[in-house]
């Protein structure tokens, strides 16, 4: 069996070279490539990523694919293998050895999660350890629409988490872990989104989550379109769509998205989870708000939200507002957070400060962004149960 490996050069300050000789060399011997004659080694180029890798694998697809990256390595090779394509000819089995920055999906594969600061490098390897005796689980990805045409395998967002990877990039050189995010966070907690969500029903329909009844229901109380769909109107100050469960090995927005819950709130894998925060719903703003009370929703709720629930393997979903617009953890309250599952999405900015997107960690600038959700694109993951 031919296998591949794709190695980025410069991520995790360099690491893939010695993790390769230390841990995957011999991983790869015990498969029974002693000569490493089957084994094909890429190293990513810095001005092209490893979207070239993906293309030039593309015309024959390794059954077997061990890259040594983080997040936007696996996000740049998805792109080059699959590129326009709906599904590989044959399936391909992705084996990770995290060494990025955040390593989302490593994180929310492989439990339990643990920090890229780890002494020992025994965290990293379990995915090759997987692969032996895990199933295979298709991994679902993200089509995207802007009109360009991209691929995700995380996240797709707008609103705050947008902005914050766009502006953490100048804090990078300065403040390369995980803390540039947080400190990116403060300089965007004031801005509202003015935009339009659209949720669509496809085959799974439009769900919402309810914290009184945990369970997920039919989102029965929102504007619908002809089609079933679901509209949501702004502002927003946090949109997230995403097929995993955190974004940081202790960051959780989407605790349904990955397979560590009840089955019965598990995520399909032809469904994407989407991560909504409207501050319209608090009791405490009113339809005129100033800058002033934008930053007090800003240090208030969202902050509450995003650094205590989402820290706290998301608890935000069992967030309401009392009669008062503070957030309590629990109660008969409006929810703070509303956590929807429908099969993509379309994003129509509505002002300028909403035509952010992330996609993977890759922004582009763009009006109306398209995203469905697909699971059968050929790509899987040895996952243990």
């Amino acid at each position: 069996m031919h296998v591949a490996v794709v190695r980025n050069a410069v991520a995790g300050h360099g690491a893939a070279p010695a993790l390769y000789d230390a841990h995957v060399v011999p991983w790869l011997r015990g498969l029974g490539h002693g000569d490493l004659s089957g084994v094909t080694t890429y190293t990513t180029e810095p001005e092209h990523g490893a979207r070239r890798i993906g293309a030039a694998l593309a015309h024959e697809p390794p059954p077997l694919l061990v890259v040594l990256g983080g997040d936007g390595t696996l996000h740049e090779l998805l792109e080059g293998l699959l590129g326009t394509r709906r599904r590989l000819p044959r399936a391909v089995q992705v084996v990770l050895v995290p060494t990025g920055t955040a390593n989302a999906l490593y994180a929310s594969l492989y439990r339990p999660a643990v920090p890229a600061a780890a002494a020992s490098d025994a965290w990293r390897l379990r995915a090759l350890e997987a692969r032996a005796t895990a199933p295979a689980q298709a991994l679902t990805v993200l089509r995207v629409h802007t009109p360009a045409a991209h691929l995700a395998c995380v996240v797709t967002s707008h609103a705050l988490h947008a902005a914050i990877l766009r502006d953490s990039e100048a804090l990078r050189a300065k403040h390369p872990g995980i803390e540039r995010f947080k400190m990116a966070a403060m300089q965007n907690v004031a801005t509202w989104y003015r935009a339009r969500l659209t949720l669509h029903a496809g085959t799974c329909g439009v769900r919402v989550y309810d914290p009184q009844a945990d369970a997920f229901v039919d989102a029965g109380d929102y504007e619908r379109t002809d089609a079933g769909d679901v509209v949501v109107d702004g502002p927003f100050v946090y949109m997230n769509a995403m097929v995993v469960e955190r974004l940081e090995p202790a960051f959780v927005p989407a605790p349904f998205a990955s397979g560590h819950c009840r089955a019965s709130l598990r995520r399909p894998h032809e469904a994407l989870d989407v991560v909504v925060l409207r501050p319209g719903r608090s009791p405490a703003v009113g339809a005129d708000a100033d800058a002033a009370a934008r930053r007090a929703f800003g240090e208030g709720p969202l902050t509450e939200v995003l650094m205590r629930g989402m820290y706290s393997e998301g608890a935000h979903v069992a967030y309401v507002y009392d009669a008062d617009g503070r957030v309590v953890p629990h109660g008969p309250g409006t929810p703070v957070v509303e956590y929807f599952r429908a099969a993509g999405y379309t994003w129509e900015a509505l002002g300028d400060e909403a035509h952010t997107t992330c996609i993977d960690g890759t922004i582009v600038q763009a009006p109306r962004v398209q995203v469905h959700a697909q699971g059968d694109a050929g790509v899987q993951v040895p996952v243990p149960p």
